[in-house]
């Protein structure tokens, strides 16, 4: 891109759409021209189409608001979980109550914790998907596909994780 390009693509607010509205008037520019016939014009049109509508849905979930009584009542529950357990297992396992205790109270709040962590997939975590290295991937792909020399290094995990 050139200077003025990337300005542009800068001041938009929604730079994924903004792309893809670039490269629907670049296809349309290209057909016009008659670099490409009907059917290849309606083929990629249809790809980018699928593009915009695959972009769409990954918006709605990370723009989806997740119900913080879910998140709030889980761990009240957990809570009383693990505080009642004790009270139940000990007529019928006497001492080895509180290690089974530990035990499963350690994996119910960690499942809660868990249950916390990926609520938000998209927020370039350890434990979330990993977008930057994916686009990095069909970026490499689209460049080689056009003979493009100047390919970039896919990304490389960060301490054993892929971001």
């Amino acid at each position: 891109m050139d200077t003025e390009e990337l300005e542009w693509l800068r001041s938009q607010k929604n730079v994924p759409h903004a792309l893809l509205v670039k490269q629907g008037i670049a296809l349309q520019v290209a057909h016009e021209k008659g670099y490409i016939e009907d059917f290849r014009h309606m083929q990629m049109d249809t790809k980018l189409s699928a593009l915009a509508d695959s972009m769409g849905a990954c918006e709605r979930i990370k723009s989806t608001v997740f119900p913080r009584q879910y998140s709030y009542y889980s761990t009240v529950f957990v809570k009383v979980y693990t505080f009642l357990l004790p009270f139940v297992l000990v007529n019928n396992s006497g001492w080895i109550t509180v290690p089974f205790t530990i035990i499963i109270g350690f994996i119910f709040f960690a499942l809660d914790t868990i249950a916390g962590g990926i609520e938000n997939p998209f927020e370039n975590t350890i434990n979330d998907t990993p977008m930057s290295a994916i686009c990095r991937n069909i970026e490499i792909n689209l460049l080689q596909m056009m003979g493009d020399k100047d390919i970039p290094e896919p990304i490389q995990p960060k301490n054993g994780f892929l971001f």
